[in-house]
């Protein structure tokens, strides 16, 4: 019986990563920017950023992950802080690129949300 569920299990672990190598290549190649905001660590740090973020905001992939999105991209915007608290939700906001130019953006904030149902992250 180990050897059947071995067989149901591994076609299923092939399109589960499968999916997921599909759904990074996705988030890759849009033109928006779009980062992944860890909901699980203390400071809510980018755990993901696309090409289409550094080319907007000017910040490499290695400069992003890790930091606050709040002190990068919103270091003067008090509200910016509670944007998490209201998602899903569309918002304009200023943000401040790596150069210090302010720049206006609308956020589309949404929830992930992992198998247990736990909020994982915001994208």
């Amino acid at each position: 019986m180990h050897n059947g569920t071995r067989a149901v299990a591994a076609p299923a672990l092939a399109r589960l990563l499968s999916d997921s190598a599909l759904s990074r290549a996705a988030l890759a190649a849009c033109g928006f920017p779009v980062a992944l905001v860890d909901a699980s660590a203390k400071g809510r740090p980018l755990s993901y950023v696309n090409s289409a973020f550094d080319a907007f905001f000017g910040y490499r992939a290695d400069e992003a992950l890790g930091r606050p999105v709040i002190t990068l991209l919103f270091p003067e915007d008090e509200t910016a802080a509670g944007m998490f608290n209201d998602a899903p939700v569309r918002r304009l906001m200023r943000a401040r690129r790596k150069d210090g130019a302010a720049a206006e953006v609308e956020l589309s904030i949404g929830m992930v949300h992992g198998v247990d149902g736990r909020l994982t992250h915001w994208v």
